[in-house]
């Protein structure tokens, strides 16, 4: 980004140490911090530069910091979860599933999902 002056990281270091900490387990979440965190300590530096010491793309460390300039670091890091469906069956109809499943372990998975359709009403 030559030529133009990029809008800085506004979080101190330790609370960007304290999110990388928090967020160690969820691989592109830590990595979105990261780069936050060497963005904040290499402000010199442009995001081709920085890309390749966070480990993704430049396109992909510039649409990080497009989401974090207009949504801030919650909206980074809510940023391309995964939706999570609700359960189709009840912890109980799960277990009547694997029931089902222990004593005709030789049903296909087709003929199972017949049975879940027709026991529960679920498509």
């Amino acid at each position: 980004m030559p030529g133009r002056k990029r809008p800085f990281v506004k979080e101190p270091n330790d609370v960007l140490l304290w999110y990388e900490q928090k967020t160690a387990q969820t691989p592109q979440h830590h990595a979105k911090i990261k780069a936050l965190r060497l963005i904040k300590e290499h402000p010199e530096k442009n995001l081709d530069e920085l890309a390749g010491k966070v480990g993704c793309s430049v396109r992909t460390l510039k649409r990080w910091w497009k989401v974090y300039c207009t949504d801030g670091i919650n909206g980074l890091v809510g940023h391309g979860q995964p939706r999570s469906r609700k359960a189709k069956l009840t912890e109980e109809q799960i277990g009547q599933l694997r029931e089902k499943f222990k004593k005709n372990a030789d049903l296909s998975l087709g003929q199972l999902k017949l049975w879940v359709e027709r026991e529960f009403g679920v498509q």
